[in-house]
């Protein structure tokens, strides 16, 4: 069964506890109700992109999104529906 992605407000508040406030993984984890494997994950991409605390906080969801986990923002479709 494929992974669900974690919602980026969630991720907002893992990197959040960690730098503003300094908890540990396992704090942030028993907080946020998910584990310390996903904490360490969204803080190692963050890491890996180079974000730290003052530089999300400016983000939109969007833009974090595309940051982290390289997911493009989407488009509209240019595909036309042919009239029969």
């Amino acid at each position: 069964m494929p992974q669900q992605r974690m919602d980026i407000r969630m991720i907002k508040d893992i990197l959040r506890l960690k730098h503003q406030g300094g908890l540990s993984h396992e704090r942030i984890a028993r907080s946020l109700d998910i584990s310390k494997g996903v904490v360490a994950k969204y803080l190692g991409l963050a890491g890996a992109a180079g974000l730290d605390w003052q530089g999300v906080q400016n983000l939109s969801e969007v833009e974090l999104q595309h940051r982290l986990l390289g997911v493009a923002p989407q488009r509209a479709s240019t595909f036309v529906v042919p009239e029969y």
